[in-house]
């Protein structure tokens, strides 16, 4: 699954910061049951960024607030780039961007549990 994709270098001074978007899958720190006993879950998460590395720290700040820690990051790239070779996102995603951008902060989708291996 790979994850980072994408534009862009390591995020230097003056570097241009726009709306990145990407999947990640995340899981709930130790101690915490987030999920009501499923193991984790997958979310689109858009954050201002200038690189993917920007952008993971973008996102698994606020993640960590939620006692969740990203496992991985899927598709990540700048929204823009996203729209040119996809064609447009679906409504809720557009009005994500929008907010986050507006925000200045990482937004997150809808989050999709699953269970644990073993249930």
């Amino acid at each position: 699954m790979g994850g980072e994709g994408g534009e862009g270098g390591e995020g230097g001074v003056g570097e241009v910061r726009q709306i990145w978007i990407g999947l990640v899958q995340v899981a709930p720190l130790p101690g915490h049951d987030v999920f009501d006993g499923n193991a984790g879950a997958f979310v689109n998460a858009v954050a201002l960024a200038s690189s993917v590395a920007d952008y993971q720290s973008a996102v698994s700040v606020p993640l960590s607030d939620l006692h969740l820690f990203a496992i991985e990051f899927e598709n990540v790239e700048p929204l823009a780039t996203r729209i040119r070779e996809r064609g447009p996102l679906d409504d809720d995603l557009m009005a994500l961007a929008v907010e986050g951008r507006r925000m200045n902060a990482a937004c997150f989708h809808n989050f999709h549990t699953y269970p644990h291996a073993d249930a």
